[in-house]
Protein backbone atom coordinates (compact mmCIF):
# COMPACT_ATOMS: atom_id res chain seq x y z
CA UNK A 1 0.00 0.00 0.00
CA UNK A 2 2.96 2.34 0.43
CA UNK A 3 3.61 2.05 -3.30
CA UNK A 4 -0.05 2.80 -4.03
CA UNK A 5 0.04 5.88 -1.81
CA UNK A 6 3.23 7.08 -3.54
CA UNK A 7 1.49 6.75 -6.92
CA UNK A 8 -1.56 8.70 -5.70
CA UNK A 9 0.60 11.47 -4.29
CA UNK A 10 2.60 11.52 -7.51
CA UNK A 11 -0.56 11.99 -9.55
CA UNK A 12 -1.51 14.86 -7.28
CA UNK A 13 1.86 16.57 -7.72
CA UNK A 14 1.50 16.17 -11.49
CA UNK A 15 -1.75 18.12 -11.38
CA UNK A 16 -4.32 15.36 -11.82
CA UNK A 17 -7.79 16.34 -10.62
CA UNK A 18 -8.56 15.04 -7.15
CA UNK A 19 -11.91 13.71 -8.38
CA UNK A 20 -10.02 11.49 -10.83
CA UNK A 21 -7.57 10.40 -8.13
CA UNK A 22 -10.49 9.52 -5.86
CA UNK A 23 -12.31 7.47 -8.50
CA UNK A 24 -9.53 5.96 -10.60
CA UNK A 25 -6.93 5.71 -7.87
CA UNK A 26 -8.36 5.20 -4.40
CA UNK A 27 -11.65 3.70 -5.57
CA UNK A 28 -9.96 1.24 -7.91
CA UNK A 29 -7.39 0.29 -5.26
CA UNK A 30 -10.21 -0.44 -2.80
CA UNK A 31 -12.03 -2.52 -5.41
CA UNK A 32 -8.93 -4.59 -6.18
CA UNK A 33 -8.31 -5.04 -2.47
CA UNK A 34 -11.85 -6.34 -2.03
CA UNK A 35 -11.38 -8.80 -4.87
CA UNK A 36 -8.13 -10.07 -3.36
CA UNK A 37 -9.87 -10.44 0.00
CA UNK A 38 -12.68 -12.50 -1.55
CA UNK A 39 -10.15 -14.74 -3.31
CA UNK A 40 -8.18 -15.21 -0.04
CA UNK A 41 -5.07 -13.54 -1.45
CA UNK A 42 -4.91 -11.21 1.57
CA UNK A 43 -5.93 -11.85 5.15
CA UNK A 44 -8.18 -9.75 7.39
CA UNK A 45 -5.33 -7.90 9.10
CA UNK A 46 -3.62 -6.82 5.89
CA UNK A 47 -6.96 -5.89 4.31
CA UNK A 48 -7.87 -3.73 7.32
CA UNK A 49 -4.49 -1.98 7.32
CA UNK A 50 -4.70 -1.30 3.59
CA UNK A 51 -8.22 0.16 3.87
CA UNK A 52 -7.07 2.31 6.78
CA UNK A 53 -4.22 3.75 4.72
CA UNK A 54 -6.51 4.50 1.79
CA UNK A 55 -8.94 6.17 4.20
CA UNK A 56 -6.10 8.26 5.63
CA UNK A 57 -5.15 9.37 2.12
CA UNK A 58 -8.72 10.53 1.55
CA UNK A 59 -8.55 12.57 4.75
CA UNK A 60 -5.29 14.15 3.61
CA UNK A 61 -6.87 15.25 0.34
CA UNK A 62 -10.24 16.22 1.85
CA UNK A 63 -9.77 19.94 2.57
CA UNK A 64 -8.36 20.64 -0.89
CA UNK A 65 -11.00 18.52 -2.63
CA UNK A 66 -13.86 20.28 -0.87
CA UNK A 67 -12.34 23.71 -1.57
CA UNK A 68 -12.58 22.91 -5.29
CA UNK A 69 -16.34 22.34 -5.04
CA UNK A 70 -19.37 24.61 -4.71
CA UNK A 71 -18.62 27.89 -3.01
CA UNK A 72 -22.12 27.99 -1.52
CA UNK A 73 -24.28 25.21 -0.03
CA UNK A 74 -27.14 24.07 -2.24
CA UNK A 75 -29.55 23.92 0.70
CA UNK A 76 -30.05 20.15 0.46
CA UNK A 77 -29.58 17.72 3.35
CA UNK A 78 -28.43 14.13 2.92
CA UNK A 79 -28.31 11.25 5.37
CA UNK A 80 -25.61 8.83 4.26
CA UNK A 81 -25.76 5.67 6.33
CA UNK A 82 -24.13 2.25 6.38
CA UNK A 83 -25.83 -0.96 7.39
CA UNK A 84 -25.81 -1.58 11.17
CA UNK A 85 -22.46 -2.69 12.54
CA UNK A 86 -20.61 -2.08 9.28
CA UNK A 87 -16.83 -1.71 9.28
CA UNK A 88 -16.70 -0.71 5.60
CA UNK A 89 -16.27 3.06 5.92
CA UNK A 90 -14.04 3.91 2.97
CA UNK A 91 -16.70 3.91 0.26
CA UNK A 92 -19.29 5.89 2.20
CA UNK A 93 -16.70 8.47 3.24
CA UNK A 94 -15.65 8.94 -0.38
CA UNK A 95 -19.29 9.29 -1.42
CA UNK A 96 -19.84 11.86 1.33
CA UNK A 97 -16.90 13.85 -0.04
CA UNK A 98 -18.50 14.03 -3.49
CA UNK A 99 -21.84 15.14 -2.06
CA UNK A 100 -20.17 17.83 0.06
CA UNK A 101 -18.13 18.87 -2.98
CA UNK A 102 -21.45 19.48 -4.76
CA UNK A 103 -22.84 21.64 -1.96
CA UNK A 104 -24.84 19.12 0.06
CA UNK A 105 -24.97 19.15 3.84
CA UNK A 106 -24.15 15.54 4.76
CA UNK A 107 -24.89 13.58 7.91
CA UNK A 108 -22.66 10.50 7.84
CA UNK A 109 -23.68 7.70 10.18
CA UNK A 110 -22.62 4.11 10.92
CA UNK A 111 -25.33 2.80 13.29
CA UNK A 112 -24.40 0.09 15.76
CA UNK A 113 -27.74 -1.72 15.58
CA UNK A 114 -31.21 -1.57 14.03
CA UNK A 115 -32.56 0.58 16.86
CA UNK A 116 -30.01 3.29 16.09
CA UNK A 117 -30.65 2.83 12.36
CA UNK A 118 -34.33 3.67 12.84
CA UNK A 119 -33.64 6.52 15.27
CA UNK A 120 -31.17 8.30 12.98
CA UNK A 121 -33.48 7.85 10.00
CA UNK A 122 -36.17 9.79 11.85
CA UNK A 123 -33.88 12.27 13.61
CA UNK A 124 -34.07 15.22 11.20
CA UNK A 125 -35.43 16.57 7.93
CA UNK A 126 -33.53 15.05 5.02
CA UNK A 127 -34.06 15.64 1.32
CA UNK A 128 -32.50 12.27 0.51
CA UNK A 129 -31.15 9.20 2.27
CA UNK A 130 -28.47 6.96 0.79
CA UNK A 131 -27.91 3.55 2.34
CA UNK A 132 -24.71 1.59 1.74
CA UNK A 133 -25.15 -2.17 2.03
CA UNK A 134 -21.85 -4.04 2.21
CA UNK A 135 -23.10 -7.51 3.17
CA UNK A 136 -26.31 -9.54 3.17
CA UNK A 137 -26.43 -9.81 6.97
CA UNK A 138 -29.06 -7.13 7.51
CA UNK A 139 -30.97 -7.08 4.23
CA UNK A 140 -34.21 -8.47 5.66
CA UNK A 141 -34.04 -6.31 8.78
CA UNK A 142 -33.35 -3.12 6.80
CA UNK A 143 -36.14 -3.92 4.34
CA UNK A 144 -38.58 -4.36 7.22
CA UNK A 145 -37.35 -1.19 8.93
CA UNK A 146 -37.87 0.84 5.76
CA UNK A 147 -41.38 -0.55 5.40
CA UNK A 148 -42.13 0.61 8.95
CA UNK A 149 -40.35 3.98 8.77
CA UNK A 150 -41.11 5.45 5.35
CA UNK A 151 -44.84 6.13 5.93
CA UNK A 152 -44.00 8.01 9.16
CA UNK A 153 -41.23 10.35 8.00
CA UNK A 154 -41.34 14.12 8.50
CA UNK A 155 -40.58 14.64 4.81
CA UNK A 156 -43.22 12.71 2.83
CA UNK A 157 -41.26 13.31 -0.39
CA UNK A 158 -38.02 11.85 0.94
CA UNK A 159 -35.92 10.09 -1.70
CA UNK A 160 -34.24 6.89 -0.49
CA UNK A 161 -31.37 5.33 -2.43
CA UNK A 162 -29.61 2.03 -1.82
CA UNK A 163 -26.07 1.28 -2.97
CA UNK A 164 -22.77 -0.15 -1.79
CA UNK A 165 -21.10 -3.46 -2.69
CA UNK A 166 -24.38 -5.39 -2.54
CA UNK A 167 -25.74 -3.20 -5.35
CA UNK A 168 -23.10 -4.79 -7.56
CA UNK A 169 -23.23 -8.31 -6.13
CA UNK A 170 -26.99 -8.84 -5.79
CA UNK A 171 -28.96 -5.81 -7.04
CA UNK A 172 -32.26 -7.71 -7.17
CA UNK A 173 -32.10 -8.26 -3.42
CA UNK A 174 -32.15 -4.48 -2.94
CA UNK A 175 -35.34 -3.92 -4.92
CA UNK A 176 -37.26 -2.51 -1.97
CA UNK A 177 -40.51 -0.51 -2.31
CA UNK A 178 -39.97 3.23 -2.07
CA UNK A 179 -36.24 3.08 -2.86
CA UNK A 180 -33.99 3.53 -5.89
CA UNK A 181 -30.84 1.55 -6.66
CA UNK A 182 -27.44 3.24 -7.06
CA UNK A 183 -24.69 1.12 -8.57
CA UNK A 184 -22.48 3.61 -10.40
CA UNK A 185 -19.49 5.72 -9.41
CA UNK A 186 -19.64 8.36 -6.69
CA UNK A 187 -19.90 11.32 -9.04
CA UNK A 188 -22.67 9.59 -10.98
CA UNK A 189 -24.57 8.90 -7.76
CA UNK A 190 -24.39 12.56 -6.76
CA UNK A 191 -25.70 13.66 -10.16
CA UNK A 192 -28.61 11.19 -10.03
CA UNK A 193 -29.66 12.08 -6.49
CA UNK A 194 -29.30 15.83 -6.98
CA UNK A 195 -31.25 15.86 -10.22
CA UNK A 196 -34.02 13.72 -8.75
CA UNK A 197 -34.44 15.84 -5.62
CA UNK A 198 -34.41 19.13 -7.51
CA UNK A 199 -36.90 17.79 -10.04
CA UNK A 200 -39.24 16.76 -7.21
CA UNK A 201 -38.92 20.22 -5.63
CA UNK A 202 -40.03 21.86 -8.88
CA UNK A 203 -43.17 19.76 -9.10
CA UNK A 204 -46.36 21.30 -7.63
Amino acid sequence: MDATRDILMGWHRQGHALADIYLSGIGLAAQLLGERWLSDEVDFVHCTIAHSRLHQTLHEFSAEFLSEGCAQPNGLNLLLMTEPGSHHGLGVFMLSEFFRHSGWNVTLCSPQDMAEFKRVFQSDWFDAVTLSMSTDRHLDAVAQALSDILPLLVNPNLKVYVGGPMAQIAPLRLSWPGTCLLNGKADEAVAIVTQSVKKADRQP
